[in-house]
């Protein structure tokens, strides 16, 4: 996998909780500016709310159907780094779930890969 790729993936990833609180604000905003007055909202504002919502729910759908593939013991990695919030260092991750950390970052890596190639990135 290029870096690029690997890093962009990461960074969705990272933010993958984020990206959900965001995608309901948007839904709810959204709501809002269909039943408000003409005016309230140019076409611009509106262009760029349903473009961010395109891309947060294709992000969204994609982390959420890979993590259901997961194994135990990659979902047990993607959770704690992921999706447990305020976020633990490797270190604590790799040693809270008593493997190496070898193995952390390379389940890592195939996390990302999976996320990747659902994606068409890879």
């Amino acid at each position: 996998m290029k870096r690029e790729t690997k890093k962009f993936v990461m960074q969705e990833l990272n933010d993958y909780v984020f990206s959900c609180e965001e995608l309901k604000k948007l839904y709810l905003e959204m709501e809002t500016a269909k039943k408000a007055p003409a005016g309230k909202y140019s076409n611009r504002q509106l262009e760029f709310m349903e473009t961010r919502i395109k891309h947060l729910e294709r992000i969204v759908v994609t982390v959420e159907a890979m993590s259901l593939m997961l194994s135990k013991d990659l979902y047990a990695v993607f959770h704690e780094k992921f999706i447990v919030k305020p976020q633990k260092s490797d270190r604590e991750i790799y040693t809270e779930l008593f493997i190496s950390e070898r193995k952390f970052y390379l389940d890592l890596h195939t996390i990302c890969e999976m996320v990747a190639r659902r994606l068409g990135m890879k």
